[in-house]
């Protein structure tokens, strides 16, 4: 497994990020997890990883709800998309939702994939394989970091 892979979760809700990193590591997925609560959180990490020079020796897959508070999943992905040194991050939605409205926001937005919550095993691989993860097993147990 890449062990410069590090997984992000963006998650308000306690259960939901618990049952999603429990399937990931169930799953043989041994890359390092970090959850932030809020959306605000995700890009100040990713922003201070990017002046840190981290940003070039890591590589990140976010895994986001669309319902977060101070900034929702989808003004994430929004600023994300747009922003030439974050834009090539794989980001991927987790919703309950599946309307119609949704799925159109997150694709227009550049979404790399809308994802059912409970995360299912065959969904989150062919999400990965779509953006070019490597999932070859190999690497010590994750840490998993939860920052408020």
């Amino acid at each position: 497994m890449d062990d410069k892979i590090t997984i992000i979760i963006g998650e308000s809700d306690e259960g939901h990020f618990i049952l999603t990193k429990r399937n990931i590591l169930r799953w043989g997925i041994k890359w390092p997890i970090i959850r932030f609560g809020e959306g605000r959180g995700i890009l100040d990490f990713l922003r201070a990883a990017r002046d840190g020079d981290c940003l070039a020796s890591r590589r990140y897959v976010l895994l986001m709800a669309i319902s977060m508070p101070d900034m929702d999943g989808l003004e994430v992905l929004r600023v994300l998309k747009g922003d030439p040194d974050f834009k090539h991050i794989p980001a991927m939605i987790l919703t309950t939702a599946k309307d119609s409205k949704t799925v159109k926001d997150c694709l227009e937005l550049g979404c790399d994939g809308l994802l059912s919550k409970p995360l299912d095993r065959e969904s989150f691989f062919q999400a990965l394989d779509n953006v070019g993860v490597n999932l070859e097993t190999g690497q010590s147990m994750a840490e998993v970091e939860t920052f408020e």
